[in-house]
């Protein structure tokens, strides 16, 4: 079973927005401010936050967060050209400070080569963001499930399943051992398995 491209991403635009580097108080508080927007899915009042974050004092890095951004609010839009050239941007600015963390853009552009049904680029991203490190163990669930959805669509059950049982240990020890969040993701990623027939016991 298939579901509408929002259901896939919508858990990862709700994924809080973590400020690391370089970042004044003021350009932080307007980002985190969009990133809220993003969760709600108020993407266009996100766009225009985004449009007013950036001024001639707005360093490189900041930049990078809020192509970032941008990059989310267009995804959630289905404006996927958009989300493309504002992510393409943040990873190009990222690699050139030598940022260690650049998971997400992949993370990003294998969410929106799915929803433009390129399952084998989206996998390639994926499968990049796994060798990164990440920011967070949610970030670590939601990738994995990601993946295990694009195995789904390409017929191979055995990897499928096991990239969920990865995803699903990570929304556990991230709800066991952080408090982070709660059981939302986990409770989601298992209900999809119901959905698409398959023995949770497995996992």
């Amino acid at each position: 079973m298939n579901y509408p491209m929002k259901n896939f991403y919508i858990e990862f635009l709700m994924l809080s927005f973590l400020i690391c580097g370089s970042v004044n108080a003021q350009h932080a508080e307007k980002l985190l401010h969009a990133d809220s927007l993003i969760q709600k899915q108020e993407y266009s009042q996100a766009l225009n936050l985004l449009s007013k974050a950036v001024d001639q004092k707005s360093t490189r890095f900041e930049l990078s967060k809020v192509y970032y951004l941008l990059g989310k609010a267009y995804l959630g839009l289905e404006n996927y050209d958009k989300a493309i050239y504002h992510n393409k941007q943040s990873l190009s600015i990222r690699k050139d400070l030598h940022f260690e963390f650049i998971a997400d853009n992949h993370m990003l552009f294998g969410l929106i080569e799915m929803s433009r049904h390129q399952n084998d680029n989206a996998l390639n991203h994926f499968m990049k963001a796994s060798e990164l490190p990440y920011e967070s163990i949610e970030f670590s669930g939601l990738l994995y499930a990601y993946i295990a959805q694009v195995y789904f669509r390409k017929g191979n059950i055995g990897k499928m399943l096991y990239n969920y049982k990865i995803a699903m240990e990570a929304f556990m020890t991230a709800y066991k051992e952080t408090y982070a969040m709660d059981h939302s993701h986990y409770r989601i990623w298992r209900n999809r398995l119901y959905y698409d027939n398959f023995f949770v016991g497995y996992l």
